[in-house]
């Protein structure tokens, strides 16, 4: 399989401030993605594949001049060594990096960091097939991971992890990012899938223990879930997940800043759905779910000079509900779907919680698609979509500094909303085949009919007229953006 992507975004934003739809000279963006696949099948019970990987985007917009780029291969394998037993391996590299890099000086407060990071995994599962649809599952993982840290940066520690900021520069200390290191990872795991339970009763259990880590603290991931379908066809199902991930942020990363001795932050994610396919094609779903967070890092001034001020003491909640709808008939398919929810967060350095930077109160999406020629290899479809705004924290202007530039400090923490966002878009897609090779092709048209503000910016020099700047919604991408893609297939 050869796939790539390219956005030809950069010519699309010349055209449209030459057409005056986009009224900021120094904005770019571009990404690019090749996606590569090997697969040889040595015998219907062996199976042998080989995948590339690489995708690289930018933005460049006011004082925002980041980079980043991702490079990963993997080697994968699967022996059926019996009718009920299966072997599989898998060797992994990925390379990663993000990065303000040295530019022309065309914008103030400029500063050049870099941040790589690289991971080398190997893992192997064993599967086994017990009854006529039920499975036991072994597995051991390694992995070797390094981060190289080096640049000015803005100490940003005061800063809780979920604080939605506005792009803006911040008046906080400038510190030198040092940080070079390597830490081993190791993970054992089990799981069984228990179908042939009296009743209507389907069981999934399964554990996951982290006994390398770069806390140096075990930890395990316990996971189950129970499906009941009822005699005339509605099914019920429950879940419940402890997870775990560590913070790996800069500055806790940060070899005189951070921290080797912090926990993982820790979620418990339990879900409830159930869900009826009808006769005519109907399928109506209901989700409820609740997550509850402890353990989360934040930073607070140390009482000594020898403490760290990096703890665990952060924690959240987040709960919610989504209903969906989708029909097919023929040629013709029907979606529609609506969620609610709720998430905050909170520390011991906060009198009250706040809203999550990703809560997102309500979420709207209708799509309907058809198929299209004989072979139906051709698919139409539109979507609408209604989303409410994201949290934004208020910023204050600072005072001007000796070169005619100025920086922002936090005024409210989360404390206002973005307007809501709608979004049309129109799509046509479709595929042609030929002996051995098979092309397939994407056009889509999308449209944020209220605009694209998502965040805000609060630029750091002045008005055109002179006057000191102000924040305002983020018009960064031109309202109508078209998109297209090719893959091949061989």
């Amino acid at each position: 399989v050869v796939a790539a992507r390219q956005s030809l975004l950069a010519a699309y934003l010349a055209a449209a401030r030459a057409a005056g739809a986009l009224s900021n000279e120094d904005s770019a963006g571009d990404y690019g993605e090749v996606f590569l696949r090997y697969r040889y099948d040595q015998s219907p019970a062996s199976r042998f594949r080989v995948t590339l990987l690489h995708s690289r985007d930018e933005i460049l917009f006011d004082d925002v001049n980041l980079r980043h780029d991702l490079l990963g291969v993997a080697m994968d394998w699967q022996l059926r060594y019996s009718n009920n037993g299966q072997i599989e391996g898998l060797i992994s590299h990925s390379s990663e990096g993000e990065a303000e890099p040295p530019g022309s000086g065309l914008y103030p407060h400029q500063r050049s960091w870099s941040d790589r990071s690289h991971r080398t995994q190997i893992r192997a599962l064993l599967r086994e097939r017990i009854g006529a649809t039920g499975e036991l599952r072994f597995g051991v993982e390694g992995a070797v991971q390094s981060r190289n840290l080096s640049g000015n940066h803005p100490d940003t520690r005061a800063l809780p992890s979920w604080a939605a900021l506005p792009l803006a520069e911040l008046e906080v200390p400038e510190t030198v990012l040092q940080g070079r290191g390597a830490w081993p990872e190791a993970f054992l795991s089990m799981a069984a899938d228990l179908s042939d339970l009296p009743g209507p009763f389907d069981l999934r259990l399964g554990l996951r223990a982290s006994v390398l880590n770069r806390s140096r603290q075990p930890y395990l991931l316990p996971r189950f879930a129970v499906q009941a379908t009822l005699p005339w066809g509605t099914r019920i199902q429950g879940s419940a997940a402890l997870q775990h991930q560590q913070r790996m942020s800069r500055l806790v990363m940060d070899r005189d800043l951070g921290s080797t001795t912090l926990l993982p932050e820790r979620a418990l994610h339990a879900t409830v759905r159930i869900e009826h396919i009808f006769r005519a094609g109907l399928l109506v779903r209901g989700e409820f779910w609740l997550k509850r967070y402890d353990q989360l890092v934040v930073w607070s001034e140390p009482q000594t000079d020898q403490a760290s001020g990096w703890s665990n003491s952060g924690k959240g909640q987040g709960i919610g509900g989504e209903a969906t709808a989708a029909l097919r008939r023929g040629r013709l398919d029907l979606r529609a779907a609506y969620a609610i929810s709720r998430s905050t967060r909170a520390s011991d350095t906060q009198l009250a919680s706040v809203a999550a930077a990703q809560d997102q109160r309500h979420e709207l999406d209708v799509m309907a698609s058809l198929l299209l020629g004989q072979t139906r290899r051709w698919r139409l479809s539109a979507e609408y979509s209604l989303a409410s705004g994201w949290p934004i924290s208020t910023l204050s202007r600072t005072a001007p500094k000796a070169d005619g530039s100025f920086a922002w400090s936090l005024a409210g923490l989360n404390d206002r909303r973005m307007p809501s966002q709608h979004r049309i878009a129109a799509q046509i897609e479709g595929s042609h085949s030929r002996r051995s090779l098979r092309l397939r092709g994407m056009i889509r048209l999308s449209a944020a009919v209220s605009g694209a503000g998502f965040t805000e910016d609060c630029p750091p020099l002045p008005e055109d007229d002179g006057e000191p700047p102000r924040c305002a919604p983020l018009q960064f991408l031109p309202v109508v953006m078209p998109w297209a893609g090719l893959q091949v297939d061989w």
